[in-house]
């Protein structure tokens, strides 16, 4: 018997300054992730953004992804949109994560698969609906959260991540991404997102 063995790659893109660039996506980098696809690869993203956040600036190209790892691991789809996986804050964690961060300090939260943002000094210019408190939410828990330092302000956004790890590293994951800090339910992080990929496709190699 003539056995064949086929080997599946995974490949998973983070999405700014990975894929997407301020002029845009590059035409060589599309034309290698379709031949990629056609040799019978899977490739997709894993990434800090929202599903919206990687939809709108994806429809202009020709680009299809087989999978989508978003808001940093925490919500996994499939090329369909079918949810692979997904894992949310409690409402009471994000406003201790508030609290300690302080209320001056541009604030984005991921609910129902939209944004919001709670900007009280007005500086930011992001996608999104503003609000003015958590309260405006009712609700019991979030997708993701994020908070936004000022540009060049990447050491105090620092000093303020090894606080929520210090504090509240029992109960949400964290991470730095230069004045931005990431916050998701506990123990999903992009790698995480991976592998529940590479789990949901049965592979056995990335």
């Amino acid at each position: 018997i003539d056995f064949k063995v086929i080997i599946v790659y995974l490949l998973a893109s983070d999405f700014d300054n990975t894929l997407l660039f301020y002029e845009g996506m590059k035409e060589n980098d599309l034309k290698a992730i379709k031949k990629f696809q056609k040799k019978g690869h899977l490739f997709g993203l894993c990434t800090g953004r929202t599903l919206e956040g990687v939809l709108r600036p994806s429809k202009d190209y020709d680009i299809q992804y087989d999978f989508y790892i978003l808001n940093t691991g925490s919500y996994i789809l499939d090329k369909d949109l079918n949810v692979i996986f997904q894992k949310k804050i409690p409402m009471e964690i994000v406003k201790e994560l508030q609290s300690l961060v302080g209320n001056d300090i541009h604030m984005s939260i991921v609910f129902n698969n939209q944004m919001m943002h709670i900007d009280k000094q007005n500086i930011a210019n992001y996608p999104g609906i503003k609000i003015n408190s958590l309260e405006e939410l009712d609700a019991v828990e979030v997708e993701a959260c994020s908070f936004h330092y000022p540009k060049g302000q990447i050491r105090e956004a620092k000093e303020m991540i090894d606080i929520i790890l210090e504090r509240l590293g029992d109960k949400v994951s964290a991470y730095q991404n230069n004045e931005h800090i990431d916050c998701t339910a506990l123990g999903c992080s992009k790698g995480a997102g991976i592998e529940i990929v590479k789990k949901h496709f049965k592979l056995k190699f990335l």
